[in-house]
């Protein structure tokens, strides 16, 4: 269902990209990718700021990052928010729901059509929207639900995708050893079996984050989690087994109610877990044994695990596929040190600068 609408979007992406050693910023690509794939699959309709923009498309990306940035910043002022000026956001924040709401009048007026018989009734593939009517849900809920997933799915995804290209792009033995698989699966676009069944790509990471781990993509969300701290609010009282004593190791009280706030970033770099070389990007190191378990959570855990964590593997996996497929060789530009911008997610302060190398015959 996913796979046409990834390879129509990751193709738009490749074909924007440089070839001839020029500079550009994959991040901003990656968010624009990542955007147009999203309301694609969610709405049935692309903002398509990769190709052709429409006249409403920039300036909804503009609300949406605004509004991520604006929640982010107010989760961490607990009380104090009330003393804060919100026009702004709650403007931006209408938007963004005004635009999801015309969609959902367009989907009510495709099921009209539909209704009237085949001759009224317009082609349209699977739109995750039409699904979620399906369920009769309140306005409410499903506007929710789709500007949640659209965080995920364009957010996390991009943010992912742009560490991956970081890293790789200091790593060339890592992008060889890549794109020999990619030659011997042979597929120009491949199934999700020919991904999950990628030897190498399974190997290096095995994150056991999904059941089918996402290779380097693992190694990248170790290092760089798209979500890098999270909470949790106790709904009864209870006792960890850890964290209470002047070492943390004694058991502690947690009251009802209690927030419980946590590092991802801080969990996935430990060097008890991962090694003395916890903070270097080494794929290799996930072909032992290794198991992670809680202390690799860049998706979170539990009932309330991302909703958007395996649309998100997919597309990173998909994007990889096809990028070291068109592209032999990648090669850092960044001038600067890496910097991070914490919203609702995590992305690069300085963007991430890159140039890559088409392969030859491409």
């Amino acid at each position: 269902m996913a796979a046409a609408c990834f390879d129509r979007h990751i193709n738009n992406f490749l074909n924007t990209i440089p070839a001839d050693g020029e500079t550009f910023d994959a991040q901003s690509k990656c968010m624009d990718m990542t955007m147009d794939s999203s309301t694609d699959f969610l709405l049935g309709c692309s903002t398509n700021n990769l190709v052709k923009p429409s006249p409403e498309s920039r300036p909804i990306t503009a609300d949406f990052e605004f509004s991520a940035r604006e929640s982010a910043y107010r989760a961490r002022l607990g009380s104090l928010l009330y003393f804060l000026p919100h026009g702004e956001r709650d403007r931006s924040v209408k938007r963004l729901r005004e635009y999801v709401r015309s969609y959902m009048n367009r989907a009510a007026e495709e099921k009209a059509k539909a209704a009237g018989g085949p001759e009224d009734a317009k082609e349209r593939g699977y739109v995750f929207l039409d699904e979620l009517l399906k369920q009769n849900p309140s306005e409410e809920y499903t506007i929710d639900t789709i500007l949640s997933i659209l965080l995920a799915g364009r957010d996390t995804t991009a943010a992912a995708l742009t560490a991956l290209f970081y890293f790789l792009a200091r790593s060339p033995e890592v992008v060889e050893k890549l794109r020999e698989e990619i030659a011997e699966a042979g597929a120009e676009s491949p199934s999700f079996d020919t991904l999950k069944n990628m030897k190498y790509l399974n190997n290096i990471v095995k994150e056991g984050v999904v059941p089918i781990p996402a290779n380097m993509f693992g190694a990248a969300l170790r290092l760089f989690p798209p979500i890098s701290t999270n909470s949790r609010m106790t709904n009864k009282e209870t006792i960890l087994p850890r964290g209470g004593g002047p070492d943390g190791k004694l058991p502690i009280l947690v009251p009802k109610g209690t927030s419980v706030r946590f590092s991802s970033c801080a969990l996935q770099r430990s060097q008890e877990v991962y090694g003395p070389d916890a903070d270097e990007f080494r794929p290799e190191r996930w072909e032992s044994s290794l198991r992670a378990g809680w202390s690799y959570i860049p998706f979170s855990g539990g009932p309330r695990i991302c909703i958007g964590q395996q649309f998100a593997l997919t597309q990173v996996l998909y994007t990889l596929y096809k990028f070291f497929g068109e592209f032999q060789s990648i090669e850092a530009r960044d001038p600067m040190p890496l910097g991070v911008r914490s919203s609702l997610s995590s992305s690069f302060a300085n963007g991430c600068l890159i140039s890559v190398k088409r392969a030859r015959g491409k």
